[in-house]
């Protein structure tokens, strides 16, 4: 019941940290409910195989035991852990959309003092040729 409440303040920050850099949270939140899902179930899938083949029980005649509960179960949050940490780290990679449109803003042509627009390679007042920034 914890993990839910950790994966909607999870949620939360993603969606503060997407607005922050001019970005839409939603497909981010989703994104990030999947991967916490999926890195969970992929890595107590891990963990239950590799203390199988380490217990020896590898073949498909033997009794299949179950896997120690504790080793399964922490394997599973490092990898909700990890996944919820590749969406922030894909969103942090992403360029801030909010920095660009500020720098798009602010630039203006210095013959005539008319805004430019952001691939503007001339003045479309006076026809001044613009220099890269």
């Amino acid at each position: 019941m914890i993990e839910i409440f950790i994966l909607i303040h999870f949620c939360r920050k993603l969606g503060a940290l997407c607005r922050s850099r001019g970005r839409k949270a939603g497909w981010f939140q989703f994104l990030l409910v999947i991967a916490w899902f999926g890195g969970e179930f992929f890595a107590a899938l891990f963990a239950t195989v590799i203390c199988m083949i380490t217990a020896g029980h590898t073949g498909p005649d033997t009794v299949m035991l179950e896997a120690p509960f504790v080793i399964v179960y922490i394997s599973a949050l490092l990898g909700a852990g990890l996944g919820a940490w590749s969406v922030f780290l894909l969103v942090k990679l992403l360029p801030n959309l909010k920095a660009e449109e500020e720098k798009a803003e602010d630039r203006t042509c210095s013959g005539c003092g008319e805004p430019l627009q952001r691939r503007a390679t001339s003045c479309p007042s006076c026809g001044k040729m613009v220099t890269a920034e």
